[in-house]
């Protein structure tokens, strides 16, 4: 990305040796110092701190799954198999921030956004509470919260901010062709436009809840290793109907285990029963097994037993749909590039000491 010098007025001195991986940065007395800059843009402690606590939950699961790590004093400093919870916290917070910010420096460039900062955002955040609070108060109708979290207003204007910046892109820089179209709509195809036609499927699902929404953690672990010895005895040459005799032997978990018919006529019910596993069986072919996948308190397997040929919907039936799918692909990969290109410089002065809350 472009390098620019901003905050010029703060910042005295930015040398940064990236060879090396040293910053050094010197501001004005009563200034808070950054944690880092993402292409010359600061960020504060309180932004970075806002995406630190969000990984709080999916580290503490990692080390738990991975490694059988339980809540203790020392779980973020400790060492589990060479990985340390909070140095895995704060990368997946840089990465994270990283690519809200690359987002919101192009914004930025086309108009969208004034200011990038953090300040900037609760500055717009306490602004909004203020107006919702005004209309409530006058007995207006509010859409929404009565009031936004900073994690529910940060994720809800990262949000529009992107529709913009793709609808900006798509028209001002991105020259997209029929032909970019009809090669996104050939490779996708498979798995978005088929017509609806009927599949069979044999499903094994291990559960880990007690059917009322209550979930039995170990329980869960233990079924995501079981299920994880069958893919692997499946890949060796066992079948799933021998699989599925050991572990009703075995009677160690309530288990699904049978098969399935969805006739293609009522896709739409399909889909709002039984979720995950009638979009699963539409990416199979005919004697393919899926990846282990989560749905209804169970980790599942399924194995694609016969699909019926129907083809596919018409390229100019459903050109729209390709056009928005293709924007949004294109869009992430784009975000992902700018990731992978910005120059990310830590200021290990702060970010070292930084904890999650």
């Amino acid at each position: 990305m472009k390098k620019r010098l901003l905050w010029g007025v703060l910042l005295l001195l930015v040398v940064a040796f990236t060879g090396a991986g040293i910053t050094k940065v010197a501001l004005k007395p009563g200034h808070e110092q950054p944690v880092a800059f993402i292409d010359q843009e600061p960020i504060s402690q309180k932004e970075f701190a806002f995406f630190l606590d969000q990984q709080r939950a999916s580290v503490y699961d990692y080390f738990k799954q991975k490694y059988g790590a339980g809540d203790s004093p020392s779980f973020w400093s400790d060492s589990f198999g060479g990985e340390v919870p909070m140095n895995k916290a704060k990368q997946q917070a840089m990465d994270q921030l990283v690519k809200a910010k690359v987002q919101q420096i192009e914004a930025k460039k086309y108009g969208i956004l004034d200011d990038t900062s953090y300040d900037a955002f609760l500055s717009r955040l306490k602004q909004e509470n203020e107006r919702r609070n005004a209309a409530l108060a006058k007995g207006q109708i509010i859409y929404g919260p009565t009031q936004y979290t900073e994690q529910m207003y940060y994720g809800y204007v990262l949000s529009n901010m992107a529709i913009q910046l793709k609808k900006a892109l798509a028209e001002k820089s991105w020259q997209i062709t029929d032909s970019d179209l009809q090669n996104y709509y050939d490779q996708i195809k498979n798995t978005v436009f088929r017509n609806p036609a009927p599949v069979r499927l044999q499903k094994l699902g291990l559960f880990f809840s007690d059917g009322k929404g209550n979930i039995d953690e170990g329980k869960k672990t233990a079924a995501l290793s079981r299920l994880e010895q069958v893919v692997r005895e499946l890949k060796s040459g066992k079948t799933l109907n021998e699989e599925i005799a050991l572990l009703k032997n075995e009677a160690s978990f309530r288990i699904d285990a049978d098969e399935q018919t969805f006739d293609g006529t009522f896709k739409r019910a399909d889909y709002q029963v039984y979720g995950t596993i009638r979009q699963t069986a539409d990416k199979l072919d005919s004697g393919q097994t899926s990846d282990i996948f989560e749905f209804g308190g169970a980790y599942y397997i399924i194995k694609l037993l016969e699909r019926e040929d129907r083809g596919f919907k018409d390229f100019e039936s459903v050109k729209n749909d390709v056009r928005e799918q293709y924007l949004d692909s294109k869009y992430e990969d784009t975000v992902s590039e700018w990731a992978r290109q910005a120059e990310v410089t830590i200021n290990h002065n702060v970010y070292d000491r930084l904890k999650v809350r």
